[in-house]
């Protein structure tokens, strides 16, 4: 996008231009974000064509927002903005009539391609159209609440202010929540709120049952992850009672003849089918081969929310039963269940085997900086996931004590290994030593607290379960001497 946009003179037009900076901190990512690269870019759009770029935010306040906002528009006729991920935002731009929310919307981000594509990322479909969005009068709502000035080459203030704001304290995150959150100032006397989504937009579409139905099942996924840690199977029963009891509608107009009775069955409750007969298939096999797990992995490229995340654990279970099956298969299946899980999640095995297999199997990476890496990454997810579980109380103190000790074992292992390829690393003695005295303070020392209290109540407990047990055998009283 930028060598495009930077040759005003060129003729040709495009239906979408993206531009995709490094972090926008940066100095060489400055030049597309100046209203000169936009307008150089909004000439190069065809009639309807739209113009999308990533802007990373994650170190800054309400203010840089609003300075891209307003530079945003004084380039095209119609501006978006949509938030993708925590600290960061997809600005959108247009000069076509139709604006951003066009004619069968639904049906093309429903389109395979965009399927898979999204699937890649861990997102379904219903997604996109729930994810938090700011029309042009939001956005210029925004610009107005402080006095916004437009970011153009000749100034530089918007380039030489970042780096302040990102080193700037403050309750940044509070600031952009407070900003977004603001009623729309109008005269219309219906409220509107600066923060909405595109299903909102979307005045046929946003009550249709089909949308209604797939949000409800990615709420449903998420509900389901956060509900039963270290039980991902939990999700066979809802999944299946969606295909007999609440099976989509399908109408078809066919012959008379030649009916199937899968012709009348829709594709999505098809596809759940054919899943679990792929998976039943492989479990009742006390050594699955490859090729029987891989039937189960053909399911990946489409997403589905009451499947696709735990079926990765599903796989990797699978792929550990299995004999001729490579540790890489295993390992791989149990990091997309790890990283792709909700914020919420607190499972604790799958990451903890997870980290026993990358301090185990060095033949898992390519070099020793790898597996320094993937150890660091999985103890740092380690840490978020006990600090979800401190937000709940324990199942039993059984449980509880149970995984505890085995993080301590994983951390132990993980620790150890660290301390043998940190010379082959590009980690320094002094870093790892200050890392590992953080992992140590964060997560070693409270696992330990927490045993020392869950320990006494578990042989309480015990001792209590004994003895209502002993109570119930009416066995006879020993006289006394």
């Amino acid at each position: 996008a930028l060598a495009m946009a930077a040759s005003a003179d060129a003729e040709n037009r495009y239906d979408l231009i993206i531009s995709n900076p490094v972090q926008s901190v940066v100095t060489q990512s400055q030049a597309e974000f100046t209203t000169e690269f936009y307008r150089n870019v909004s000439r190069h759009l065809n009639e309807d064509g739209i113009f999308c770029q990533r802007f990373q935010h994650i170190d800054f306040g309400a203010q840089p927002l609003r300075v891209m906002a307003q530079t945003f528009r004084t380039a095209f006729q119609q501006v978006l903005a949509i938030e993708i991920a925590n600290g960061e935002t997809l600005f959108m731009g247009t000069n076509s009539e139709q604006g951003f929310v066009r004619g069968h919307l639904i049906d093309r981000v429903q389109a395979p391609q965009v399927r898979r594509t999204l699937a890649q990322v861990g997102w379904d479909w219903s997604v996109l159209l729930n994810l938090a969005a700011y029309s042009d009068n939001a956005l210029a709502d925004m610009a107005a609440d402080v006095k916004t000035s437009v970011n153009n080459t000749s100034s530089g203030n918007f380039a030489f202010t970042l780096p302040y704001e990102m080193m700037r304290w403050g309750m940044k995150q509070e600031e952009i929540r407070k900003m977004v959150s603001t009623e729309i100032h109008s005269d219309n006397p219906v409220k509107e709120f600066r923060s909405s989504r595109l299903l909102n937009w979307m005045d046929g579409e946003k009550n249709d049952p089909i949308v209604l139905r797939r949000l409800s099942e990615v709420t449903a996924q998420n509900k389901l992850m956060a509900r039963y840690p270290d039980q991902y199977w939990k999700y066979r029963k809802p999944a299946k009672d969606q295909i007999t009891e609440n099976p989509r509608s399908l109408i078809r107009q066919v012959a008379a003849e030649n009916l199937h009775k899968e012709d009348y069955i829709h594709d999505e409750d098809k596809r759940r089918m054919y899943y679990f007969k792929a998976l039943s298939d492989a479990m009742e096999k006390a050594n699955p081969s490859v090729d029987q797990i891989g039937r189960v992995t053909t399911f990946t490229s489409t997403y589905d929310p009451m499947i696709s995340y735990f079926m990765h654990d599903e796989v990797a279970e699978l792929y550990k039963k299995s004999e001729e099956a490579p540790d890489i298969l295993e390992f791989s299946h149990r990091l997309h269940a790890i990283n792709y899980g909700a914020s919420n999640d607190r499972s604790i095995v799958s990451v903890v085997r997870a980290l026993e297999m990358a301090a185990s199997d060095a033949s898992l990476f390519q070099e020793p900086g790898q597996q320094w890496d993937h150890l660091n990454g999985l103890l740092q997810a380690l840490k978020y996931r006990w600090d979800n579980r401190s937000q709940a109380r324990p199942v039993t103190s059984k449980q509880a004590l149970h995984d505890i000790e085995l993080s301590i074992s994983g951390i132990e292992l993980a620790f150890e290994t660290m301390d043998k390829i940190q010379a082959q690393t590009n980690v320094s003695e002094d870093d790892w030593r200050l890392r590992k005295r953080v992992l140590e303070r964060t997560l070693v020392r409270p696992l330990e607290t927490y045993h020392e209290r869950v320990l006494p109540h578990h042989y309480k407990k015990s001792r209590e379960e004994r003895k209502k047990l002993l109570d119930g055998l009416n066995l006879p009283t020993i006289p006394s001497l």
